[in-house]
């Protein structure tokens, strides 16, 4: 299933699914290559997508917050793996992604708990978020927040070109009317979090970035 409790909604699963599979089927088929055709549909299979013909850039990335947790583990000890607390997912800034957020929200579940989309607009509401999307509006906090988070059990996300230098850890980029991502690894296992192969093998792997220490 495309993610859970989405029977509730039909639509909104619908609609999450045309997003993601448009957008990845027109950019494979544009660049004809066998390593873009792979990719294609090794992420299809990875997380279970018809191909279908509708898009929107925002639900793109929705979905793939949702599905990627499929493929991390939080520490021991992370409240995300506390079954009795809902999920925290926690918007930096101000980003149109907030509203497919919401979307998500209202009929999804991370880590098979209820989602709890927080808007935080201070470093001191950070430490209770089990995940942080960082918007490009506050790029130039961004360094700050990283440090605040380094070595702590709450995974970064951002959609904004650099960010994976910078030190968050998932980072979606937009090239030719396509959605990617890239992991930076050493701040994810800097932060104790695990992230399967099947998922570093379509990602763009950033390996140093300009975090200091």
């Amino acid at each position: 299933m495309f993610c859970q409790a989405c029977e509730q909604n039909p639509s909104f699963n619908v609609y999450i699914k045309k997003a993601l599979s448009a957008r990845l089927f027109r950019s494979a088929r544009q660049r004809r290559g066998k390593q873009q055709l792979f990719t294609f549909w090794a992420i299809l299979i990875l997380f279970n997508l018809p191909t279908l013909a509708q898009e929107s850039e925002h639900a793109i990335k929705a979905a793939f917050i949702e599905k990627l947790t499929h493929f991390i583990e939080w520490p021991d000890g992370a409240a995300a793996n506390d079954p009795t607390t809902p999920f925290h997912l926690c918007v930096y800034g101000k980003t149109p992604v907030y509203r497919a957020l919401e979307q998500l929200a209202a009929v999804s579940k991370i880590k098979n708990k209820p989602i709890r989309l927080n808007k935080v607009n201070n470093r001191k509401s950070l430490r209770g978020c089990d995940m942080l999307f960082i918007s490009r509006s506050v790029t130039k906090n961004t360094p700050s927040i990283l440090r605040l988070l380094r070595g702590q059990p709450i995974l970064s996300v951002g959609d904004t070109p650099g960010y994976g230098e910078e030190g968050v850890i998932v980072n979606f980029l937009t090239d030719r009317d396509t959605v990617k991502f890239e992991i930076n690894l050493k701040q994810a296992r800097t932060a104790g979090f695990k992230i399967s192969a099947r998922v570093l093998k379509l990602a763009r792997i950033v390996e140093n970035d300009r975090l200091a220490p």
